[in-house]
């Protein structure tokens, strides 16, 4: 049997996992990423799979190369090549350890009573003096922090793991769940924070057994066998069964004069612990009273939030597709700006902008949206969570297209003292998100997460560099044409990389049925003058897009194609090291 870690430092990310016969696949999904059960061929997205023989490892990875490792020391690894555990890799941006669990015996912990007293002077002479007032304070300000995050929110457990690090001083700590299996309950790691990783980053859950036994603080006064000293203590779900454990692990290296665990210190892991222990209750019961004073309906429709009422589960984070807008307004923070320099000043600014967004809810909520939250100057929005809407995709193209109907009253009541018009962009897109509450006792804030919300939002800001909203992905694009729906127009304007997202993007056009959208060149002209551009045929291109006014797609892409053709005309003849791409970068908008 082999276990499996994976740590990725920038996004305080950590799973482990025992590697089954059929071996195990780590596939790279951004902004996310998991371990799943062989096969990888035919995955979305780029992929590692190991496959395991008597000890050692075998790597293979997709066609696309995107996860190649090598050892910690840079070293690359052949395509199936097999490799000897224990090992530490390195993949894109990810650390990779696997070996056999630990077998050497651990002698037993000490358990602390809760009200034993610190016997540092003792142990002094091995574990140096007591912490200094300064540390004590940055404790205790630590865990005054971790008791103001909800339990809901992911950083809430990284943040638990890391104050076992710093600032108690333990090289690395897990946060785990005490989940029941069929023989027996299993520990899963929530969060872990690896000071060091080239010292290991599996957690050696064999450390907690004493919990089984006796739900205190355990710890080790003395090194184990292994060179490493532990400190230990469980947390409790809101009936009072033991639900996870704290740990901190101390390893023996040079110039770390710490050989065990101080009383003190295991004090402050039972602390950590009792703290996650009230954050769990503490969310029980602000879910319970968030029903009982209706501040469901705050954030829902009342419809939606008596069903809420009746099934609280609605409310869990889960998967599931959803269609995401985003609509901003544009040129707001300069009018802003501009108004409060020529005397009208902040009030009717804010008084332009709530007009802009009472219109904009009313428009989500007559489509039957769920508002997810205002930004700024815009808001955002998503069908089909918490409540199944089959027609999710039609809603919002629907709801885009309202948008800008119902700014046109406010433009044209506003022009005069404005002098210039209202924009508006709007951008939509379909697909997979994390959904679920991630508010407050004090308020609900039911919202979704992943690459299809940021990708809305990209979309969005798309439509100011191209010059035409609403703009939607592919994805609604093809979804409409699937359901024939009739009264839309999508219009392909351009494939292009935008900022954040790892796939290129096929960007469409959304009007009404009878209306073509407004190109700046007639459709077909457009059509013929982006396929000619993608064909790498410039020329033809931009013979096509001659006339084409400012502002306008058609100008934007005139604007690329001029592009190509000075980046070609500036490099050397035969020089393809730098081949023409049709993807247009969005990066930058």
């Amino acid at each position: 049997m082999l276990e499996i870690a994976v740590l990725h430092p920038s996004a305080a990310r950590f799973e482990q996992r025992v590697i089954s016969e059929r071996g195990i696949v780590l596939l790279a999904d951004p902004p996310a990423w998991k371990l799943i059960d062989p096969p990888a061929d035919g995955l979305n997205g780029p992929w590692l799979e190991l496959r395991h023989l008597k000890g050692q490892l075998r790597v293979r990875t997709d066609a696309s190369r995107k996860l190649s490792p090598t050892r910690l020391n840079g070293d690359r690894i052949p395509e199936r090549q097999w490799i000897e555990a224990p090992a530490l890799l390195a993949v894109a941006d990810w650390l990779i350890e696997f070996g056999e669990p630990a077998e050497l015996a651990r002698r037993p912990m000490t358990a602390l009573e809760r009200r034993q007293a610190p016997r540092e002077s003792a142990l002094e002479p091995a574990l140096g003096s007591g912490p200094a007032p300064a540390t004590l304070t940055r404790w205790f300000e630590a865990i005054a922090t971790l008791s103001r995050w909800s339990t809901g929110d992911e950083e809430f457990w990284r943040t638990a793991a890391q104050m076992v690090v710093d600032p108690i001083g333990f090289d690395a700590a897990y946060v785990l769940r005490r989940e029941p299996e069929a023989t027996k309950p299993v520990w899963r790691v929530v969060a872990a924070r690896i000071g060091n990783p080239k010292q290991g980053l599996r957690c050696d859950t064999r450390t907690l057994a004493s919990l089984a036994t006796s739900p205190v603080a355990w710890f080790d006064n003395t090194p184990q066998p292994d060179g490493t000293a532990s400190a230990c203590a469980p947390w409790f779900a809101a009936d009072g069964e033991l639900a996870g454990a704290v740990l901190g692990v101390r390893r023996v290296y040079e110039g770390n004069e710490r050989r065990g665990v101080r009383h003190l210190e295991t004090n402050l892991v039972r602390l950590v612990a009792e703290t996650i222990t009230s954050g769990v209750a503490r969310r029980e019961q602000e879910a319970s009273a968030a029903r009982r004073r209706g501040l469901i309906e705050l954030a829902f429709s009342r419809p939606v939030a008596e069903r809420i009422e009746r099934d609280a589960d609605l409310l869990r984070g889960q998967s599931r597709e959803v269609s995401v807008l985003f609509a901003d307004l544009r040129e707001f923070s300069r009018r802003f700006h501009t108004q409060a320099e020529g005397g009208l000043g902040a009030v009717v600014a804010y008084e332009l902008l709530g007009e802009v967004m009472d219109a904009l809810s009313d428009v989500i909520a007559e489509h039957n949206g769920h508002l997810i939250d205002y930004y700024g100057d815009g808001l955002a929005a998503m069908w089909n969570a918490p409540l199944d809407q089959p027609e999710h995709t039609l809603l919002a193209a629907r709801s885009a297209i309202a948008c800008d109907a119902a700014l046109a009253p406010i433009d044209a009541a506003w022009r005069n003292r404005l002098g210039e018009p209202l924009r508006l962009g709007v951008g939509v897109h379909t697909g997979r998100a994390l959904v679920g509450n991630v508010g407050s006792r004090l308020r609900i804030k039911y919202g979704a997460r992943g690459e299809t919300v940021n990708l809305a939002a990209r979309v969005e800001r798309a439509t100011k560099a191209i010059g035409i909203s609403p703009i939607v992905t592919s994805a609604v694009a093809t979804r409409l044409e699937a359901i024939g729906a009739a009264e839309f127009r999508t219009q392909r304007l351009c494939r292009a990389r935008l900022a954040g997202i790892e796939q290129a993007t096929d960007l469409y056009a959304l009007s009404p049925g009878g209306t073509p959208p407004v190109l700046g060149v007639d459709s077909e002209v457009y059509a013929a003058a982006l396929a000619s551009f993608e064909a790498d045929r410039l020329e033809a291109a931009k013979r096509s897009l001659r006339d084409a006014p400012p502002g306008t797609p058609a100008a934007f892409l005139a604007a690329r194609v001029q592009a190509a053709k000075d980046a070609r005309r500036g490099r050397r003849a035969g020089d393809h090291s730098k081949p023409f791409s049709p993807i247009v970068s969005l990066v930058e908008a």
